[in-house]
């Protein structure tokens, strides 16, 4: 209380800081000396227990509209806010600041959620411990987190030594685009990019009559290209899953190996 009036009388703006205890913050260390200091002081006032414990009414109004009156839900909010944010400004998130250019780039975020949080129907042959995995995959290969080869090498060094490669090619590296041109894991890609093609070429085709035109010649020439063929030495269709990394696209592909993927 006596807090709080001080506030109130300096006009002092308070900015929350949450830190975990005993973590050699400096402001965590500051306030726990300061609170040992009046607890065994001996000038200490003593206030009623009613005068600390109570709740204080905050109700965040926006525009005459009540946002939120839970002021515990509001700082959880907050923190979750401040917590995105520091995500986002991470180096592998720079690509979002594009949305500021409507013109430049437009990132279809329903989209990329929807394919996040999509939950598999249950049968007798996928269980919940099978979308449990399905969920962990999508999201580290969206936090480009994946426990690859090449990446634990530089992040344990002291575990991973540089002349360990892939299982399945003993003299390949073991990085993003090999997990995907992999012979273990070819079939099942030439298949998903297969489904991914008609479900491409019904949408140009549903553009196409919405326009009153024939896109029937370009899209047999679209389906031509050597990029839908899934090979180790077509380098094409290494490049048609390189570009559309990160979008969804991607973990759509990649989703459906992680039943089998040891990852």
């Amino acid at each position: 209380a006596s807090i709080e009036r001080s506030i109130l009388e300096k006009r002092l703006t308070i900015f929350p800081v949450k830190v975990k205890g005993h973590d050699g913050n400096y402001w965590n260390e500051f306030a726990n000396s300061l609170a040992n200091s009046i607890h065994h002081s001996d000038d200490a006032i003593l206030f009623p227990m009613v005068d600390y414990t109570s709740t204080y009414n905050v109700c965040l109004v926006y525009d005459d509209v009540v946002c939120e009156s839970n002021f515990r839900r509001l700082l959880k909010l907050h923190y979750q806010a401040t917590f995105m944010k520091d995500l986002l400004s991470l180096k592998r998130f720079q690509f979002t600041f594009c949305l500021c250019n409507r013109d430049a780039y437009v990132i279809d975020w329903q989209l990329t959620w929807f394919t996040l949080n999509f939950s598999p129907v249950y049968d007798a042959s996928f269980r919940a411990h099978h979308a449990s995995r399905h969920y962990t995959f999508k999201f580290k290969l969206f936090l480009d987190e994946l426990p690859l080869l090449e990446k634990l090498k530089i992040t344990r060094p002291d575990l991973y030594i540089d002349l360990l490669t892939c299982r399945s090619w003993h003299d390949c590296q073991e990085d993003l685009m090999h997990l995907v041109l992999c012979s273990k894991h070819r079939t099942v890609m030439h298949q998903i990019l297969q489904t991914y093609q008609n479900h491409l070429f019904s949408k140009l085709c549903k553009a196409g009559n919405l326009a009153d035109m024939n896109l029937t010649p370009m899209l047999r020439k679209l389906s031509s290209l050597s990029c839908w063929i899934i090979s180790s030495s077509n380098w094409s269709s290494y490049a048609l899953i390189w570009v559309v990394y990160p979008e969804p696209l991607l973990i759509y592909l990649l989703t459906y190996l992680s039943a089998d993927s040891p990852l």
